[in-house]
């Protein structure tokens, strides 16, 4: 097992020069990973052409620490010889095996609160440097046969790109478990658009729910974005998710000191850039539902809500992301992409009328995963047709 794992880490973070071309690839160890690095990670994140908050250093460090600290991770990262500008990027665990490809392959780095995972991807470079990547990381035999996306956005620009880049090197591609997940597209939102997806009796209830709570006081969305207005309404949320059925089911941040540890130190290191917003839905002082949601480029992706349980019989939580959707339109109109990071069957599905797809994307390079994923493929098939039969 020792020698295994030893030949793992001598393939990764092995030196990778390719001087035939404009772009050599790095490999950057957790220990190795200073305020350059982190520079260099922000840099391309802001021309990347997948906005994805999960894949910011803020976000992915604290994770690697207080999650997954028992988990071997890396950073691969694909510069230019020119000016050493990073031009492709993402974080990788050591080789596994899934019950998507029960072969050694490489998983994009992911937690319980990762919920999208992917790559940071220079638009103007993409093809060349996500060749080079993912060559890199299949490179190593019978250790590396394929690399695995959970979360990934099935629309986006860099699924397209990653299904081109398997074609050119003669990979197989595969989109596993797709979920249309509940959105917003404010651009498309409109007094006339809520009209027509809510039903009457939908909107009565609404308007039922927002009279309730407009008994304890005026009722209004907050949004909090500096870091100062940030902290403090980050411990009211984690009050509120603590003292509901949450805390109740120990799936609170509150619950688990690691859990709260990522959290804070998460939110402390991504609020000074930007891809912060606490919404709040109050009436009067009172906070009856609080939200934590990322942000990256011009999506905003909701992360983690709570609600006062005492207020339960006016519905908060729903009320919050019916609010949210009316912010849409005016105070978070520079927002193209309201991602609900939701279940297709969440209370939120009937609220955020539109859908995205999410996949789980899986990249096999050598025929033995091939041939795996075929195997798999058959297994479900006949077990589809034998549950028929019966």
């Amino acid at each position: 097992m020792l020698t295994m794992a030893n030949e793992l880490l001598d393939h990764l973070f092995k030196p990778a020069v390719y001087s035939k071309t404009s772009m050599n690839v790095r490999v950057i160890s957790q220990a190795e990973i200073d305020p350059l690095v982190i520079a260099c990670w922000r840099d391309l994140s802001k021309r990347s052409c997948h906005d994805n908050p999960f894949l910011l250093p803020e976000f992915v460090l604290p994770a690697w620490k207080h999650l997954t600290p028992d988990r071997e991770h890396v950073l691969i990262v694909v510069e230019s010889t020119r000016d050493g500008r990073w031009l492709a990027a993402g974080g990788f665990s050591l080789a596994q095996v899934t019950p998507g490809l029960p072969v050694p392959h490489a998983v994009a780095s992911a937690n319980l609160y990762t919920f999208r995972t992917g790559l940071l991807l220079d638009a103007d470079h993409a093809g060349k440097a996500l060749d080079l990547l993912l060559s890199h990381i299949t490179s190593g035999g019978w250790l590396y046969q394929g690399v695995e996306f959970p979360g990934l956005r099935y629309d986006s620009i860099l699924a397209r790109e990653l299904m081109a880049s398997v074609r050119r090197l003669g990979y197989s591609w595969r989109a596993l478990g797709q979920k249309m997940v509940p959105a917003i597209v404010p651009e498309i939102v409109s007094d006339e658009y809520l009209t027509e997806h809510w039903s009457k009796s939908r909107r009565k209830t609404f308007r039922r729910s927002r009279n309730k709570l407009e008994e304890i006081g005026p009722v209004e969305l907050k949004l909090h974005r500096d870091p100062e207005s940030i902290a403090t309404a980050l411990d009211t949320f984690l009050r509120l998710e603590f003292d509901s059925w949450k805390g109740e089911e120990g799936t609170a941040c509150l619950s688990n000191h690691r859990g709260e540890a990522f959290v804070r130190e998460a939110i402390e290191g991504l609020a000074p850039h930007g891809n912060v917003v606490v919404s709040e839905l109050t009436a009067g002082d009172r906070v009856a539902a609080s939200a934590i949601n990322f942000t990256a480029g011009t999506a905003l992706f909701a992360f983690k809500i709570g609600w006062d349980s005492e207020l339960a019989h006016t519905s908060p939580g729903v009320l919050h992301e019916v609010e949210l959707l009316h912010a849409s339109q005016d105070r978070l109109r520079d927002f193209t992409l309201f991602d609900s990071c939701a279940t297709e069957s969440s209370y939120i599905a009937p609220i955020w009328p539109e859908r995205i797809p999410i996949v789980t994307g899986l990249i096999c390079s050598s025929t033995v995963a091939r041939w795996s994923r075929r195997l798999i493929d058959a297994g479900g098939r006949t077990k589809r047709l034998v549950a028929s039969w019966w």
